[in-house]
């Protein structure tokens, strides 16, 4: 994050560091530097979707530690990875294992993989708001209010309990 707020602060120092459409630009400039790196100087269309489908263990500066960026021939997933983080009062802390929902290149989503993490991502997220289960819909807490980051940008609220 260094990076980016150093590149906020030169190039776009009126603009809001944690407006999420600023690092969503970041990362992907990153990402499309990578891509024409990997082109060298063969820079044809053709080349540059080979190498958009050929990103192997990349990481941009906005994402969380340990989150890669892979695509393959078949899979056009950027980001198949997340990481649960909670608010401890003052900042932000990641907890938990990085969980993962891999892509099956003759089938997209893997949706056993999927359904496991899924699984255990709704587990998580019960444990944090002391619930035996989730329902849809909106989790009001007794007290008061946190919000519990789900990777990237997904949002869930959470009570003080």
């Amino acid at each position: 994050m260094t990076e980016f707020l150093a590149f906020m602060k030169k190039y776009y120092p009126d603009g809001n560091p944690a407006d999420s459409s600023n690092v969503y630009g970041y990362s992907a400039a990153q990402t499309l530097v990578q891509v024409l790196k990997q082109c060298g100087d063969n820079l044809t269309r053709e080349n540059v979707m080979k190498q958009a489908a050929s990103l192997k263990g990349f990481t941009s500066d906005v994402l969380l530690p340990g989150i890669q960026i892979n695509t393959g021939p078949n899979d056009f997933f950027p980001i198949e990875q997340m990481q649960l983080m909670k608010f401890n009062g003052e900042s932000w802390e990641l907890f938990g294992d990085i969980i993962a929902g891999e892509a099956d290149t003759n089938r997209g989503l893997d949706l056993l993989s999927f359904k496991q993490n899924a699984q255990l991502l709704v587990a998580n997220l019960c444990a944090l708001l002391k619930r035996d289960s989730i329902h849809p819909g909106k989790h009001q807490s007794r007290d008061d209010e946190r919000t519990v980051n789900i990777g990237f940008n997904v949002k869930a609220k959470r009570g003080n309990g």
